[in-house]
Formats: structure tokens, sequence, C-alpha cells
């Protein structure tokens, strides 16, 4: 059976959409999309239809199914109050909004009732079932604009929800028996270049499988509801994650300038003992500073020395609430570790290794 399943996500900081534009699509496929919009309830219409349909089972019912009536003058108000109170919410910020439409191995066996637009089900299945499936390229997309930006981006969690499909295409809309209960930033202009390099970052991110675990770190660093302490904690914990990564894949790299020289058989017969002797003794500094040279290969000796001083800077704070030290979770540098933390994911996603 089909199934559609949306989540939006409100942007705090990052991009504002062009004067003349009220959506973008960032990313589209055979059967998923992203979009930016300032303006969701388009986009969310399944969404709201849905939360409306259950406020009203919960309150005095749909309407007969039996003659195909639906109670439309409460079903509308409904819609308006889901409308009204998310504008309120979302003030003028602007909406990442992700939408499938896939299969997926279910049977619904139970009565449906039918009604002229949609049909009704009321079966026991696990909606947190599609939160978790799609988590990744959620959490993809949030990486991909965070590194597009210039100024730091939250994501606040705002809405989701799905419904099925009929083989006629009827929308199905699925209420559990254990239904849930409903309930300072700088942006920078959205030019198209940006949404070029959005999709972009998107898809290569996507296909580098093996930085996973550092998306997901970073997701949950921008997520809204995050501490400072744990915004902290889980950003720096993704900066480790990248950094070892993407040293396996450059420490030759980085040598390699050590081997163009006389004697070069000797120098890689030497280079070979003491890559042997540090294999399991290199610091995260020493890491840090081969990636550096790695991976911004044209930046001044100034500025390389400040990245190196700036990294010491922020690791003394994680070894602070490592160690049980007082940190005042206001002085903690979230914002500048993020910075850091996208300066070198998209520099390791443009680069060659």
């Amino acid at each position: 059976m089909k199934y559609q399943y949306t989540t939006a996500w409100v942007l705090s900081g990052g991009f504002n959409l062009p004067k003349d534009s009220d959506e973008i699509s960032l990313f589209s496929s055979e059967n998923k999309q992203f979009y930016l919009t300032n303006k969701p309830d388009n986009l969310l219409n399944n969404v709201d239809i849905y939360y409306a349909l259950g406020n009203m089972a919960l309150i005095g019912g749909i309407g007969e199914s039996e003659t195909g009536n639906v109670r439309q003058a409460a079903l509308d108000e409904q819609i308006d109050n889901i409308r009204e109170a998310r504008s309120k919410k979302i003030g003028q910020r602007t909406v990442l909004i992700f939408q499938t439409t896939d299969e997926i191995d279910i049977q619904l066996k139970g009565k449906q009732f039918e009604y002229e637009n949609f049909a009704v089900s009321f079966e026991q299945i696990d909606t947190g079932h599609f939160n978790k499936l799609h988590k990744p390229e959620i959490d993809t997309m949030k990486i991909a604009l965070t590194c597009q930006s210039d100024h730091p981006i939250a994501f606040e969690y705002l809405t989701s929800g799905f419904n099925f499909l009929s083989e006629t295409k009827k929308t199905i809309f699925n209420f559990s028996f254990s239904m849930s209960n409903i309930s300072g930033y700088v942006s920078t202009p959205l030019i198209e270049e940006f949404v070029s390099n959005i999709g972009a970052m998107y898809a290569g991110l996507k296909d580098e499988t093996s930085l996973a675990s550092v998306y997901r770190l970073f997701a949950r660093m921008t997520e809204h509801d995050s501490d400072n302490q744990r915004a902290y904690l889980a950003g720096w914990t993704a900066f480790e994650r990248l950094i070892n990564k993407t040293f396996s894949k450059c420490e030759q790299t980085f040598l390699q300038p050590f081997l163009q020289s006389d004697q070069s058989e000797l120098r890689g017969i030497f280079l070979d003992r003491i890559q042997d002797v540090m294999k399991m003794r290199y610091r995260l500094k020493d890491k840090f500073i081969a990636i550096t040279a790695v991976l911004f290969p044209s930046i001044s000796g100034a500025e390389a020395e400040s990245l190196v001083k700036d990294f010491a800077r922020l690791k003394a704070f994680k070894d602070d609430i490592s160690h049980g030290n007082p940190v005042s979770e206001n002085s903690l540098p979230v914002s500048e570790l993020a910075s850091m933390l996208r300066k070198y994911l998209k520099a390791r996603t443009e680069s060659d290794i």
C-alpha cells in the first residue's frame, strides 16, 4: 500500500525567501521532495485535515459515512484554528518541509469509513515508524542548509503526519487507538545560487554514508529544544567523529610531501615506521592539524594558526564539562563550534578524499 508522509521544521536564522517567492524546491526526486516556504498551508493540507479530523472524532464525530457527508463547517473551522495557531508560531520565519510517497507492506483490515473526498480508518499503527524511517534524510537536509548558511541555524519541530492512498488514489486517514495529544537570529536572503548549492550538497551528503553519525549529531545540535550543554556536547562529538573519519582518509595525502625529495624509498621506510609507532598515539589536535592542511591548502599561515588556537579553546570547554568543572551554559560557544563544524564538513564534502 502507498503512504504519504510529511514533516515540517521552522528555521530560526539561515535563509529568507525572496520577496517574489513563497515556496522554493530544494530537492526533488521521483518520490520525495524538500521545500522552503513561508506559506506552508498548501503543502501541509493533508496534515491539517488529519489533525482536524482527529479533533472532530474526539469532540463529537466526523459525520455520517453512510451518506458520505462530513461535517464540513466543523472541519473547516478546525483547519482554520490549526493554521492560525501555526501562523502565530512561525511568525516571519521560514519553514522546511519534507514530503514523500512510498510503498509499505501493510494491509488495512478493519472497517473504513468512506466520505466523499477521503476515508477514515482506526487501526493500531506505529506512527513513530515513519519519523524514524525518514529521519536520516531530514537530518541530512538540515546539515546541507546549515553548511550553506553564513549564520547559525536552529530547527524547531513544527508538525508531521501521514496518510495512506487506496488503489483508486483516495486519501485514507488512519487513527490509532492510542492517539497522541494534538498539540535572536540572522538570516541570509535565499538566492538561486544557494538553492542549487543546497540541493547539490544534500545529494552529496546523502551519498556519503560513512558520515551518517556526524549528520545525526550535528542535526541534534541545531534542533531548537537543545539546551546549550547538550547542544555543545552533541556538536563536539560530531566534530570529533568528523576529524577521525577525515584523518583516516587523508593521512597519506598529508604525509605525501615528505616523500617528494631525494631518497624517497628510504623516506618511505622511515615514514612507515613512524606511522606504525604513532598509529594509536595521535592526539585529536594532531589529526585536526593534518586535516586542516589537506582541506584548506591555500589558507595563510596566520589563518591556519588561528584555526588551531580556536580548536584548542573549543576543546577546553568540552574538557571542562567532561572533567566535571563548573561551566556556565551561557558561556558555551555553541554558535562558534557550529560554525567550525560547518566549515570543516562543507570542506570535506567538497574535497576529493
